[in-house]
């Protein structure tokens, strides 16, 4: 199984930063171990995967509504909605640190929404890793062959 990321620099702190899509099973271990050699790391995770923190369910959560746990070696694991839910483990930033997006209403109106610091620079670093993810899905390369 492959993991797609991007290192990013950041400026405050002059350390790297690596942004990790779908953190898996061992994604906890990475993380940790990341922040022990002073890399920082932000990445996706499967809400139901075993060792994560209690948080609100998906359903109960309303727009633009965050749940997040910190633990004791700093990791910070979150929830928060905004037409979906997104899971995140982060060493990066503070869950409480909020900054507001722009957001499009389903009528086409634009309005202003509080969102996570963590989620704005996951979104603004894995853009590029997400788009060919989606690329590649729509244009795969059929790889069956015949036998002659």
């Amino acid at each position: 199984m492959s993991v797609n990321f991007t290192w990013a620099r950041d400026d405050s702190t002059m350390n790297y930063v690596a942004f990790l899509e779908e953190v898996g099973v061992k994604g906890k271990l990475k993380v940790k171990t990341l922040k022990l050699d002073g890399i920082l790391a932000c990445g996706t995770i499967r809400a139901h995967r075993i060792g994560l923190p209690p948080l609100k369910p998906g359903k109960d959560l309303r727009r633009a509504e965050c749940d997040w746990s910190v633990r004791s070696d700093g990791i910070a694991c979150m929830k928060w909605k905004d037409k979906r839910v997104v899971s995140l483990l982060s060493t990066i930033d503070s869950p409480v640190t909020l900054k507001e997006i722009s957001s499009k209403e389903k009528d086409g109106t634009i309005t202003k929404i509080p969102c996570p610091q963590i989620v704005k620079s996951y979104n603004l670093n894995m853009g590029c890793v997400d788009k060919a993810d989606m690329m590649n899905s729509f244009y795969a390369i059929d790889r069956k062959s015949r036998r002659w």
